[in-house]
């Protein structure tokens, strides 16, 4: 057998635009947010004047921020005359399990995760519905401690090697619990008295629609999605996003609806009246 060759970004790049619909989506419910119109940002928040950035990754990468995108976003924050008072970067994760398949063609082995598998849009939410675990809500703020603390990478993005990032492991992440407040945040130089970790859970019900109006499902399709939420950012932000957000108490969890529009796959569509 020969040694095994990570092929799986090439087999998923096709995907990426999905994904991160599939993530701004949920990313809107969750945060009760609309899509941004100022700049190259994702979601806002007009009325408390906060700019959002989803990203997403799986357990076998890091999550990466462009330096240049963050800068960016900086210029967009920070009060008048800008766009925005304050911005935060939501980073979820999930899995994305990777197994050892045997090409008979080029006769040699290689890795294809869940994802790369997929043949369609709606096998590409289905995967994402089931493996998403945690959303990481983070403050631009913690974003540049990380920055300071790790530095910037090149050559992390397959198609941009010359492009500078931001990487932001997994296990890094993990390390922000309300337990472990005091010390992660002071680890990173942020400020104990105005700064806090919170963990919460969320519901999700997915109900996938057709994006093509005469088209419909041969069945109804539906997804119950748990996430785990961790939201590290200053004080202040925290209340005026729960003036929003209108949180469960502590020990509840808090329940959001949405509707996905998705391509319908010939195989499980019916023609409408």
């Amino acid at each position: 057998m020969s040694r095994a060759k990570d092929y799986t970004w090439l087999r998923s790049r096709k995907w990426i635009d999905t994904v991160g619909r599939f993530f701004e989506t949920l990313a809107a419910s969750m945060m009760r947010a609309r899509p941004a119109t100022e700049g190259n940002e994702d979601l806002a928040i007009r009325r408390i004047g906060l700019g959002i950035e989803v990203k997403s990754g799986d357990n076998n990468r890091f999550l990466r921020i462009p330096v240049d995108q963050y800068q960016q976003h900086q210029d967009l924050s920070g009060g008048f005359p800008n766009p925005y008072d304050d911005f935060v970067y939501c980073l979820f994760c999930y899995n994305n399990r990777q197994t050892l398949v045997q090409s008979r063609k080029a006769k040699r082995t290689t890795r294809r995760s869940l994802l790369a598998s997929c043949k369609s849009e709606l096998d590409v939410y289905s995967c994402l519905a089931r493996n998403v675990d945690s959303l990481y809500v983070l403050h631009a703020e913690a974003i540049e401690a990380f920055r300071v603390a790790h530095g910037v990478k090149t050559g992390s993005l397959p198609c941009e090697p010359e492009r500078q990032t931001i990487e932001v492991g997994r296990k890094m992440l993990k390390m922000f619990t309300a337990d472990n407040a005091a010390t992660i945040l002071a680890f990173y130089s942020l400020n104990l008295d105005t700064w806090i970790v919170r963990e919460r859970l969320m519901n999700l019900s997915v109900k996938v629609i057709p994006r093509e109006p005469h088209l419909s499902f041969t069945e109804d399709i539906r997804y119950s999605v748990k996430v785990k939420v961790i939201e590290v950012m200053p004080r202040h932000l925290i209340e005026s996003i729960d003036t929003i957000n209108r949180p469960r108490p502590p020990g509840k969890t808090t329940a959001r609806r949405l509707r996905l529009p998705c391509s319908v796959p010939r195989r499980r569509c019916v023609a409408t009246a």
